[in-house]
């Protein structure tokens, strides 16, 4: 218990240290975190809120309906959460921070340190899951349920510590593993991951939207419940049904055991990891360098005479936890599309009522891929560091600037790419050219103004941490003029698609967004950066 109180206050005064220099900026960043926090849990609520109302008033089929729903967001809640945990556990490891060594090194014992890191693991991903889960239980609680406030404070505070205490005592463990042979298999071991992860999606996805779940439309009542209960939902994943007994039903059995597993897996898992934590970090010390095999895949980028571009890209995938990090998102990315262009194959789903579908989808594609930008495109001008001075120096003030946007652009690609085969070969491709084109031209948009946005206010001093050049204040301001953007496209495609609404306001305002405020960028990224010194 010492040894766990010395490691609270070495990060409690980490945290003063943080405070004491830009006070008034890190408290913005972490005003402007909670209202984005806010704004977003509201949106999620009042939105589920109105579907599950109008569900209520279809008695029976209403509630199984919302159960199903809530259920399945549970079990996708599940999903992301390991690997959310998996990503985090993994860049820990393969970040290779020097206070993470000092620390095993101490006179600590493995088994404090692990226990403090799960700990603020556990921590971390309630507040994560908290945006996503709690707006569907709570929706689910007005309309279904009449639990006083603390009781509903305590069902969701239990079940979210069970979830993530279970999740990530899985994902602990196969961090380890997976970072080992990262380490001396670096490529074959990314493929190996998508695919599992793709498999892995691609499962979750048939159990929650199998395909006799269409019938539930035209079946007669008696046959309801015997195709309700029949659902892989229903059946296959035990411990999202205990999960859902905890947040809604009476505590039985189910909710002791998922207790009994949940603490089992976070002993096992803490148990394994201070036995073979410290080996681990110092196989990743020990690991070969491959930065001289990428090299040579790049080489190609300099006789096009863009070595600058290939400089950035080779940072990416030079550095292992930035790339597994944006495999992470990316793949993220691919799974939600998915999951949701599922439900626009649903028969059931009219062209008007699947336009709100689509501004959803698009909402969400655009915030994973703003998520992406913001930590790959931004950080790139604080990346140059403390080699900046001559950088800056040396090369054109605007070959840089021209290099760093076609660059950020190349970052965009895959998720341009993706949104191709999507309209291509998945039930979004009822709304035809128009809506691929305008959600393109958001994802090239989007990557501009991240890229000016790091030219106006570079952080060279953390440039090596790409997590805190990406939430800071400047990077905060970024991150709410890319919601205002998507906002106005969500807007725009709403009102094109419905028919409703004033079509030529959201345009004026979606052009003059494009056409004067990107300008203004980027004349204000030009004059900073030739007034950069050192």
């Amino acid at each position: 218990m010492r040894e766990l109180t010395y490691l609270f206050y070495i990060d409690l005064a980490a945290l003063q240290r943080w405070f004491t220099y830009y006070t008034i900026s890190k408290i913005l960043v972490f005003l402007s975190f909670a209202l984005i926090f806010g704004l977003t849990f509201l949106i999620l609520f009042v939105f589920t809120k109105t579907f599950f109302q109008n569900l209520a008033s279809y008695s029976v089929y209403g509630f199984y309906t919302a159960s199903y729903i809530l259920k399945a967001s549970i079990l996708v809640i599940s999903w992301l959460s390991f690997c959310s945990s998996l990503i985090a556990n993994s860049n820990f490891l393969l970040s290779q921070k020097k206070e993470f060594e000092y620390i095993f090194m101490s006179p600590i014992k493995n088994i404090s340190i692990v226990i403090w890191l799960f700990f603020k693991s556990v921590l971390m991903n309630i507040l994560f899951i908290t945006l996503l889960i709690l707006p569907f239980y709570l929706a689910f609680i007005v309309n279904f349920r009449s639990f006083n406030p603390w009781e509903v404070i305590f069902r969701y505070l239990f079940a979210s510590i069970l979830l993530i205490t279970f999740t990530s005592s899985i994902a602990g463990i196969v961090s380890i593993y997976i970072v080992k042979v990262i380490i001396w298999h670096k490529k074959s071991a990314f493929i190996v991951i998508l695919l599992i992860f793709l498999s892995v999606s691609g499962l979750f996805i048939d159990i929650i939207l199998p395909k006799n779940l269409q019938t539930f439309y035209k079946v007669e009542i008696k046959d309801f419940m015997i195709l309700y209960n029949n659902l892989p939902l229903q059946k296959v994943p035990i411990l999202i049904n205990w999960l859902y007994e905890l947040l809604v039903e009476k505590i039985n059995m189910g909710v002791v055991k998922m207790i009994f597993v949940s603490l089992s897996f976070g002993f096992i898992a803490i148990f394994i990891q201070s036995k073979i934590l410290s080996s681990t970090i110092r196989a990743i010390k020990s690991a070969p360098n491959e930065n001289k095999r990428i090299n040579n895949i790049y080489k190609g980028y300099f006789a096009f005479n863009s070595p600058l571009i290939a400089k950035d890209l080779l940072h990416l995938f030079r550095t292992t936890s930035e790339a597994s990090y944006s495999v992470f998102l990316f793949l993220l990315t691919v799974f939600f599309s998915f999951f949701l262009t599922q439900i626009f194959a649903m028969q059931n789903v009219r062209y008007s009522n699947s336009s709100v579908l689509l501004v959803f989808f698009g909402a969400w594609f655009l915030f994973f891929t703003t998520t992406f930008l913001l930590r790959i495109v931004y950080p790139s001008v604080a990346r140059e560091g403390s080699s900046s001075w001559i950088f800056f120096q040396l090369i054109p003030k605007n070959k840089i600037l021209s290099s760093k946007i076609f660059s950020s652009l190349f970052f965009s690609i895959p998720f341009l790419g993706l949104l191709l085969i999507l309209f291509l070969f998945t039930p979004l491709k009822q709304y035809g050219l128009i809506a691929f084109l305008v959600l393109s031209f958001s994802i090239f948009v989007l990557s501009v103004i991240n890229i000016l946005m790091s030219f106006i206010f570079p952080n060279f001093k953390d440039g090596k941490n790409s997590e805190k050049v990406s939430t800071s204040s400047v990077g905060i301001l970024t991150l709410i003029f890319c919601a205002v953007f998507i906002v106005d496209i969500c807007f725009f495609l709403s009102n094109l698609l419905s028919g409703q609404g004033n079509v030529l306001t959201t345009s004026i305002l979606l052009l003059g967004i494009t056409f004067v405020f990107l300008p203004l960028l980027f004349f204000s990224a030009k004059y900073c950066l030739q007034k950069y010194e050192f």
